[in-house]
C-alpha cells in the first residue's frame, strides 16, 4: 500500500476544501445511524474526516502512514488514532459507524486484502452499526488515465499529476516541487497506487459480512457518471 510518506505534509493542501465531504457524511450518517456515539475511520489520513465529525462523535482512526497520523494527531490530540494497517489493526472494542472512505480501499492492491478489511471491519463493528465505504470504479480509473497530466499551484510550491494504467494496476504519479529559500525547488515523488474489481464481486463479498441496505450514486460530489464511485451502506448483522 501507499504510505504517503512525502506527499503527507502538502495532502490537505492539495486537497483542497473538504467540507463539502463532510458534509455528505454528515447526511449519511444522521439518515442512517442518528443515535451513534462513536466513529471509527480506517485509513484516515491527516484526520480531516474526523475533524469534521467530532463535534458530534467520539472519533477514532487508524493509517499506514505515520506521516499522516502525526498530522492528524495534531488536528485531534486527545482522539484514539493509531499507526496500523487497516486490514488487520485492532483497537480492542467495538464503534458504532466505521468508514473507509473516498476511495482509500482502493489502495489495497490484492482481492485478499479487501476481503481482510470487510473482516476487520466487522470485528470493529457494534450490533446494529453501519460501516460507509466508497470505492473508484474501474470505469472511473480507466476514465482518468484518458485524461492529460495535471497541475497546480500549492502556495509557492508546484504538484503535477498523471494517472497510468498498469495492467490493471493503476499509479497516480504525483510529484510536487518544493520551492526553497534560495529560489530553486526539490522534487517529492510520491506513486500512489489504486487497484479495483467489479462493484457486483465487491457488494457481493460485502454482503457475507453485513447487510446492505443501500448503494448511493455519488452524483454532485463529483463527476456525475453513476457507474464511477458507488457509496455503500452497511449494517452489523
Amino acid at each position: 500500500m501507499t504510505t504517503y510518506s512525502a506527499f503527507a505534509k502538502f495532502y490537505d493542501e492539495a486537497m483542497g476544501d473538504m467540507s463539502w465531504k463532510i458534509d455528505f457524511l454528515k447526511q449519511l450518517l444522521k439518515e442512517d445511524v442518528p443515535g451513534a456515539k462513536s466513529v471509527l475511520e480506517l485509513a484516515c489520513g491527516t484526520g480531516t474526516m474526523l475533524k469534521g465529525l467530532s463535534s458530534d462523535y467520539s472519533v477514532a482512526g487508524a493509517d499506514l502512514s505515520p506521516e499522516m497520523v502525526e498530522l492528524a494527531k495534531k488536528k485531534l490530540p486527545d482522539a484514539d488514532i493509531h499507526v496500523g494497517d487497516m486490514t488487520s489493526y485492532d483497537f480492542g472494542k467495538t464503534f458504532d459507524i466505521v468508514l473507509c472512505v473516498y476511495d482509500s480501499i482502493n489502495h489495497l492492491m490484492g482481492w485478499e486484502q479487501w476481503q481482510a478489511l470487510f473482516a476487520n471491519v466487522d470485528k470493529h463493528l457494534a450490533a446494529g452499526g453501519v460501516f460507509i465505504f466508497d470505492f473508484n470504479t474501474i470505469e472511473r480509473l480507466k476514465w482518468l488515465t484518458d485524461n492529460p497530466p495535471f497541475g497546480r499551484e500549492l502556495g509557492d510550491d508546484y504538484m503535477f499529476m498523471k494517472i497510468w494504467d498498469r495492467n490493471g494496476n493503476f499509479e497516480w504519479d504525483i510529484r510536487v516541487f518544493e520551492k526553497q529559500s534560495d529560489g530553486y525547488f526539490i522534487l517529492h515523488k510520491d506513486p500512489v497506487q489504486e487497484v479495483s474489481f467489479p462493484v457486483g464481486q465487491v457488494t457481493d463479498e460485502a454482503a457475507k459480512h453485513f447487510s446492505i441496505e443501500k448503494v448511493i450514486d455519488a452524483k454532485g460530489l463529483e463527476q456525475s457518471n453513476p457507474n464511477w464511485r458507488p457509496f455503500v451502506v452497511c449494517r452489523k448483522k
